[in-house]
């Protein structure tokens, strides 16, 4: 079960720690190619047969400047999780033998799509936004073993623009990062993480998907660990190899146990 963790570094610090409780695959965010993250990582702090995670939108630039950095760093990767299918591209271009994780949160939510994916890919996140019992449904009928959101801070949505900054521009007020705020209307909290490639929005309860430990046809559990202390780390673990969570963190069960599809009201 531990082995089958992917968990994202949120410090570098503590990964002989976490190596020590018995995580073996660790998903670094690539400096300058991710967002949502306060910690990202060039290749030169990357160790040897990690994964590495490339989830902001790519333009050409970008792209030949990834290339070359693929290209230079091929035998220390031992796979890539991304966004981007410009990624994809540069993959097949350069012939990496790497294990290939396309990963879009909102795309993810059947099995038909998964198994179009599947085909270029050697797994797909499946999406947050569906219920558990969607979730075993998409498992007997994919045709690869996939990778589900365990636990963590999820990405409710991206923009490409530094809103933290314009907004404290256009209020004149200080710059501040990380700001959590309260959405009215759902009346749901959330945070904000910006750097210069954009601007990401988390929901700020933790998704709790321990239960789905259980579950078969996986090829990595992903664990996004953000903002959460060393020693809460290394709890978490204890927790994940228990599969039952006990940190006192604000926590839910996410779209697990709650639909999303609705009838619209016919006009009179």
């Amino acid at each position: 079960m531990i082995n089958k963790l992917l968990y994202i570094v949120n410090d570098k610090e503590i990964i002989d720690d976490l190596k020590k409780v018995g995580v073996k695959n660790f998903l670094f965010p690539l400096k300058d190619f991710c967002v949502g993250f306060n910690n990202t990582y060039d290749f030169g702090e990357i160790e040897n047969e990690s994964f590495i995670f490339i989830n902001r939108i790519l333009d050409n630039e970008s792209l030949d400047l990834l290339e070359k950095k693929l290209n230079d760093n091929r035998d220390k990767i031992k796979g890539i999780v991304y966004d981007d299918f410009g990624v994809l591209y540069l993959i097949n271009k350069l012939k990496l033998n790497v294990i290939t994780i396309n990963y879009q949160n909102h795309f993810g939510t059947n099995y038909q799509s998964i198994n179009e994916n599947l085909k270029y890919n050697d797994s797909v996140v499946v999406s947050t936004d569906i219920t558990k019992k969607e979730i075993e449904e998409i498992l007997k009928k994919v045709e690869k073993e996939v990778c589900i959101f365990l636990f963590g801070l999820i990405p409710v949505m991206y923009s490409r623009r530094t809103l933290l900054t314009n907004f404290s521009k256009e209020f004149n007020i200080p710059t501040k990062n990380n700001v959590e705020i309260d959405e009215k209307i759902s009346k749901n909290k959330f945070i904000m993480v910006e750097n210069a490639f954009g601007t990401v929005g988390y929901q700020r309860n933790y998704y709790d998907g321990l239960e789905l430990l259980n579950l078969e046809n996986i090829k990595y559990f992903l664990v996004n660990p953000l903002f959460l202390s060393a020693k809460e780390q290394i709890q978490l673990i204890s927790d994940i190899k228990n599969k039952k969570l006990t940190l006192n963190i604000p926590t839910d069960k996410g779209f697990l146990y709650k639909e999303i599809i609705y009838k619209l009201r016919e006009d009179k």
